[in-house]
């Protein structure tokens, strides 16, 4: 029990503890003789240290800018931004610098406890080395827009990743579509996606909304060519059924009529 206290006391000693001055100056030496680039700033105790160019499954990403307020190294949110210094942002999504990286804040994934321990104990050197392994790996499930993707949009149907140079248009909502996925309207030849096109209740063809209407009798969904005088092939084939049953009965009523009032049938 005791053991356990102590440890306690130990970690909430480091916890409030910032960087010692002499432990400080040999992080900023030691960060400066593995970086790119390393610029200070004492007033607002901000550590810029750039990265060396990037490039995850052959999509260069650039060098980045991590930006360190080291006085605030020991707090339990500790304050530091990932810039992108030349950003190739994938097609989908400008805001995004690389896989893990979207409006300069870094997704840690499973780095987050390693990073909050040298935080902590105010490592510095140690904090920002966390910090450029991170950048220089790749977790696909966990990424804001995968590396796959990333020169590519999705294609709204499917969601397979789409070329610029390969791409589809709807013509009525201007998703975009892989050609797989591109359907034609029968009425009007526009490209259509899945969302924008119905089929028509007659022949089953795609088309867009405004090549269809409403039957008149029936409300179905027709295309124009299914339609006469606004009324679809079912209904008038059941109308003309219905006129031929009741000329049909009509001779058999008049019949029977004048059997009551007892009159007898004029042969035909």
């Amino acid at each position: 029990m005791a053991t356990t206290q102590a440890e306690r006391l130990r970690a909430e000693r480091r916890c409030t503890q910032p960087p010692l001055t002499g432990t400080l100056f040999w992080d900023l030496r030691a960060i400066d003789d593995e970086s790119r680039r390393l610029e200070i700033d004492f007033k607002r105790q901000l550590l810029l240290v750039a990265t060396d160019p990037i490039e995850l499954e052959e999509v260069s990403l650039g060098p980045f800018m991590i930006a360190v307020h080291w006085q605030l190294l020991g707090a339990e949110q500790p304050n530091y931004e990932v810039m992108a210094l030349h950003p190739n942002p994938p097609d989908s999504n400008p805001g995004v610098t690389h896989p893990h990286v979207v409006d300069d804040r870094l997704c840690e994934g499973e780095g987050t406890h390693v990073l909050q321990a040298a935080s902590a104990e105010g490592r510095l050197h140690d904090f920002v080395l966390i910090l450029r392994q991170i950048l220089q790996t790749y977790n696909e499930s966990s990424a804001y827009v995968c590396l796959d993707r990333w020169h590519g949009v999705p294609c709204i149907d499917c969601g397979a990743s789409v070329d610029a140079d390969e791409r589809g248009l709807c013509g009525r909502c201007d998703a975009q579509l892989c050609d797989e996925c591109v359907q034609s309207c029968e009425g009007c030849g526009d490209s259509l996606c899945h969302g924008c096109c119905d089929a028509c209740t007659g022949c089953d063809d795609n088309n867009c909304r405004s090549c269809l209407e409403p039957c008149s009798d029936c409300s179905k969904i027709y295309c124009h060519q299914c339609l006469t005088d606004g009324v679809c092939d079912a209904c008038t084939e059941d109308k003309e059924a219905t006129a031929e049953a009741e000329a049909g009965a009509a001779p058999q009523v008049a019949a029977a009529y004048a059997l009551c009032v007892g009159q007898a049938p004029v042969p035909a």
